[in-house]
């Protein structure tokens, strides 16, 4: 079932793995959701521009690690889902600016433009290194996988390859309609409304068995950046929200940020091998974001 969701960076744990446990609602399910905690707003060890961290920038001269966006239709996963030849369209919004807005620090046509950014980036990094990564396998990327789920097994990567291609399926279909503004009482698609005490510094909320895949959307996503090198994005927060349906890789949360789902990894493989960071750190490790 869900669990809320934490997203980081935001220090060390105790070396006993705690998963935040939150109140339930009466029927005993959580919604999930991402939440930002007050403290550290970039992880310890972590700068922005430096190669060897998580992100850094790109420089204008093609760097071996610069990711282009390109518009081709030659990609290195092909979507089988899709008509041969279809491209992406801009995602079609259920909301106008007749509407409450979404974001109130944006109208709701710009909020639907910087999500189709958003998702073509997602889609690139999963179908340019992600999933070509994972056919390959060769040191590098096994190293990777270890770094981030503690194992890697034949068995756990054709469950990642099937994995990331279901989070490109849904991010293909997200339109205006599956997001939603946050009011507090009101619960999402295939869950009840929470009952329980208001939770501070969420960012977004999914129900797991929403099969119509709704984002409820919270202020500080709003406020948030759309790509960031020391702390949470945008795009990584959809990314995170996705991992949670059922329908992708039903991800629970144990560990927050880069540092505890590496600590992770090491402490319980298995707990790795479910844990929603854990899957968007490993397709977003050495990923350079061009300007």
């Amino acid at each position: 079932m869900p669990v809320f969701i934490r997203p980081g960076p935001v220090g060390i744990w105790d070396d006993e793995i705690d998963p935040w446990r939150y109140p339930k609602r009466d029927d005993g399910i959580n919604l999930g959701r991402t939440r930002f905690p007050s403290g550290l707003n970039g992880a310890p060890g972590i700068l922005a521009g430096e190669e060897g961290s998580l992100f850094y920038k790109s420089s204008l001269s093609g760097d071996r690690n610069t990711l282009k966006w390109s518009d081709s239709t030659s990609v290195a996963y092909v979507d089988n889902t899709r008509p041969a030849g279809s491209e992406d369209k801009p995602a079609l919004s259920m909301i106008d600016d007749t509407n409450e807005r979404i974001c109130p620090n944006m109208t709701n046509k710009e909020f639907i433009e910087e999500f189709n950014v958003i998702r073509d980036k997602l889609i690139s990094i999963l179908s340019f290194q992600t999933i070509p990564a994972l056919n390959r396998w060769d040191k590098n990327d096994k190293v990777k996988a270890k770094k981030w789920f503690g194992t890697d097994s034949n068995e756990f990567r054709m469950k990642l390859q099937e994995g990331y291609k279901k989070c490109i399926t849904v991010l293909r279909k997200l339109e205006g309609k599956n997001f939603i503004k946050y009011k507090p009482g009101e619960g999402l698609p295939g869950c009840a409304p929470y009952s329980g005490p208001e939770i501070e510094d969420v960012a977004a909320a999914v129900c797991q068995s929403d099969d119509g895949h709704h984002i409820q959307i919270h202020q500080k996503y709003c406020e948030s950046n759309m790509y960031s090198y020391q702390s949470r994005s945008k795009l990584a927060i959809i990314f995170h929200e996705i991992t949670h349906f059922n329908d992708v890789f039903s991800s629970l949360d144990y560990g927050y940020n880069q540092i505890n789902s590496q600590r992770l990894a090491g402490n319980n493989s298995m707990l790795a091998q479910q844990n929603a960071d854990s899957f968007v750190f490993f397709a977003l490790d050495g990923v350079t974001y061009a300007k």
